[in-house]
């Protein structure tokens, strides 16, 4: 047998697809490339018998004679025959080929066979099935493929079917004959785009004149990698032939050699960002990012001090107080080269309590007395870190009444807006950013993107449940989605911001434009202003004295730039939930699911926020990255949305704000298509955004008093962006008619 194998081994290497498509004299000749379509037990019977002299002989099988009008065209064929069923979806479509030459049968000969004599030598046996069909499990919308050979004289007919559609032929319409030789059959089930419903057992049917036999094999449609989540960035990756998964890193780079230099925050150089993402998955550094374009300095400098500040910017060195029940916020400082992450512990606790620069104790009581310090790290990898001095918390008796809270004005007002245009927060606030195709930097700066088309939770109170913001995404660019509406609920009272700044108020439509730059009061709850160019909304929380004696206001505003972009600020105490994360001034917990679940995953965080009772929302697709998206166009892209971010307009502003995260949205948008006016460019679009974020006010820790703001007036000028005339006309046409009174 070693002989016979090692007569008919070939040069070049055998897939399983040659094998799934030879007949018995192509699987005995390559029989150890075929060991799982021709084991070895049955090879060692059939190849056998195939085998006469140093050559293999060439095998003479007969056909069951199919009936036709014309007898004489029945055709007779040498060597094995191969039959194939191909089924794709529910459709199926059947191609039978038979391997080897045909002769024809003439009639002396059709009558021959018909006389049969019973004592006639040659070859009489009823099917055997040599390979049963296996048990195989298949990915929805995979290939699967059943496999039955078989053998019999005369050759048997083989089919592979659904089990319950099998039909056995009628056994009087084989002919009688007899053959030089037993004779096999292979035959080769194949299903394309699997669905559920091609699921169950199959049957190999094999007949000839003296018989039927059949063997079954089962389907099971099934995605491994269904219920199994990995931990981003790994992705999940099927093993059908084992029935296992495994989480593995995806390529990032995905055969991109073009090099692209950049600085992690772990103060490392690496040729391009893809490089930098593939060796962060491999050595399990999920919080590696970009620091930098272009190599790390030669200057890095851990930092020498670190020092802890209250709310109001004042240095604590000793001891610091605060009234039972309100909030406490200390800010820890240090200066290094990169910037330094922070973190805060307690004493006699091993694990950090607290994440980010800002430490906020809310409701302070008791048992948060205790002693505290922060701990400051430049570059991750290296031990450039320092911890400040240790100050110690003190939870005083509350003795200080609220004043009473502030009353509203009537339903439906305008005022002059005056001096609201240095209105500040008197309370610290946090804004949540949502733009572009969809694009989120949450109330503590995790930014990521979320591709779902649905209504969804931007923002809620989790505290109390007293306020609710929700957002609806739709179709927006190549299979991502734009923010459409944006609705406020506050005190059984909700109003709806839509494209081209139009107000919905229970079904009365409200035109804010009408009305530049005056104060529009609306249910008594909302104030809303339109300056131009953005639509204010902001509603009073609380107003009431702190423990310095000082009056300070609570509130939470909405900007809506009439078009796909947001802006939210809310308290910086109160702890939130939705797409905008916790506001806990930690962000590595910000994606907590509607279940209170932690998730590292976009996906499953974005879509457990998801309000669709009706289930008619879109599965939410996979965002690509931005050379998967532009394709050829990424470099040219890149560099039109560089020059826009270039502008000398927004020099002050991007050492306040990160400008990279939005170059590189800027990218993914104009190459997406994402936007809903073919006159206002996506990259224009993120920019604006980018713009919003700079001239609104913002609050910079500690200092409640810190809000800060910059003058990018006139940016579009400088990179060939529609202005803000421009653009009136085309946002106020992306929306729903207006009335042309309030």
């Amino acid at each position: 047998m070693l002989l016979l194998l090692a007569l008919f081994s070939v040069a070049y290497s055998i897939t399983n697809h040659d094998c799934s498509r030879g007949d018995l004299d192509f699987l005995c000749r390559n029989a150890d490339a075929c060991s799982d379509f021709l084991p070895r037990a049955d090879a060692e019977i059939l190849c056998a018998a195939l085998q006469d002299g140093p050559t293999m002989p060439t095998l003479r099988t007969e056909i069951p004679t199919l009936p036709t009008e014309n007898p004489s065209l029945n055709p007779r064929f040498s060597t094995g025959v191969v039959t194939r069923s191909f089924v794709t979806g529910t459709n199926r479509r059947v191609v039978t080929g038979y391997a080897g030459t045909t002769e024809p049968v003439t009639e002396a000969e059709q009558g021959k066979d018909a006389d049969i004599d019973a004592t006639e030598a040659g070859f009489r046996s009823a099917p055997q099935i040599i390979t049963a069909p296996r048990n195989i499990t298949v990915a929805p919308g995979g290939l699967a493929r059943f496999l039955c050979l078989s053998t019999g004289a005369p050759t048997p007919q083989t089919t592979i079917t659904k089990r319950e559609e099998t039909i056995e032929p009628e056994m009087s319409s084989f002919r009688q004959t007899v053959a030089d030789r037993d004779s096999s059959i292979s035959m080769i089930q194949e299903i394309e785009h699997v669905v559920k419903s091609n699921e169950g057992w199959y049957r190999c049917l094999s007949c000839n004149y003296y018989g039927c036999v059949h063997a079954d094999g089962y389907l099971t449609v099934l995605d491994l990698c269904e219920d199994n989540t990995c931990e981003s960035p790994k992705v999940c990756v099927a093993d059908y032939d084992k029935g296992t998964h495994s989480c593995e890193c995806p390529d990032y780079c995905e055969g991109d050699v073009s090099p692209d230099f950049v600085c992690s925050n772990y103060c490392g150089t690496y040729y391009s960002p893809c490089q930098m993402k593939n060796e962060a998955c491999a050595n399990g550094r999920s919080d590696e990012a970009v620091w930098m374009k272009g190599y790390c300095p030669v200057d890095l400098s851990g930092p020498n001090q670190a020092t802890v500040h209250n709310q109001y910017g004042g240095a604590v060195s000793d001891v610091v107080s605060v009234v039972a029940g309100e909030n406490l916020v200390l800010e820890c400082k240090a200066t290094s080269k990169p910037t330094s992450e922070f973190s805060w512990y307690k004493s006699g606790s091993l694990t950090p309590v607290a994440y980010g620069a800002l430490l906020t104790i809310h409701n302070a009581e008791p048992s948060q007395i205790g002693h505290y310090y922060c701990k400051a790290v430049a570059c991750k990898s290296t031990d450039k870190a320092v911890d400040s001095d240790i100050v110690e918390v003190d939870v005083m008796e509350n003795i200080t009444p609220k004043a009473p809270k502030v009353t509203t004005s009537a339903p439906v007002s305008s005022t002059p807006v005056g001096e609201i245009d240095d209105l500040t927060f008197d309370f610290p606030t946090k804004q949540c950013h949502v733009f572009g195709d969809s694009h989120f930097n949450t109330f503590d700066g995790h930014k990521y993107d979320f591709m779902g088309q649905c209504d969804y939770v931007l923002a809620m109170d989790c505290e109390a449940a007293q306020w609710f913001i929700y957002g609806r995404m739709t179709a927006c660019g190549q299979g991502g989605s734009c923010l459409e509406s944006v609705t406020i609920y506050y005190k059984n009272q909700v109003i709806e911001l839509q494209r081209g700044w139009l107000v919905n108020h229970f079904g009365v439509k409200v035109s804010p434009k009408n009305f530049k730059n005056k104060v529009i009061t609306v249910g008594d709850i909302f104030n809303i202003r339109f300056d131009g160019r953005y639509l204010h909304v902001e509603f009073l929380l609380d107003q009431y004295i702190n423990q310095f004696g000082q009056e300070e206001v609570k509130k939470v505003q909405v900007i809506w730039d009439g078009y796909i972009s947001a802006e939210i600020h809310t308290p910086n105490t109160g702890r939130t939930c939705g797409l905008c994360g916790d506001n806990d001034g930690q962000m590595d917990n910000d994606f907590m699911t509607r279940r209170g679940q932690p998730t590292r995953d976009e996906k499953m965080f974005g879509d457990s926020w998801k309000i669709d009772r009706m289930n008619t929302c879109p599965a939410t697709q996979k965002k690509q990255s931005n050379e998967e998206i532009c394709g050829a166009n990424y470099e040219s892209v890149k560099a039109e949305c560089q020059a826009v971010f270039s502008s000398p307009k927004f020099y002050p502003c991007n050492s306040a704000h990160d400008n990279f995260r939005y170059i590189e949205a800027s990218i993914y948008d104009q190459c997406a298509a994402a936007g809903i006016s073919k006159d206002y460019p996506p990259k224009c679009a993120v920019a604006s955004a980018f713009a919003a974020k700079c001239e609104h006010r913002h609050y910079f820790p500690p200092n409640p008093k810190a809000i800060v703001r910059f003058d990018v007036s006139e940016w579009e000028e400088t990179v060939g962006c529609p202005g803000e005339e421009e653009l009136f006309d085309t946002i106020l046409n992306t929306g729903c008619p207006q009335p042309s009174a309030i």
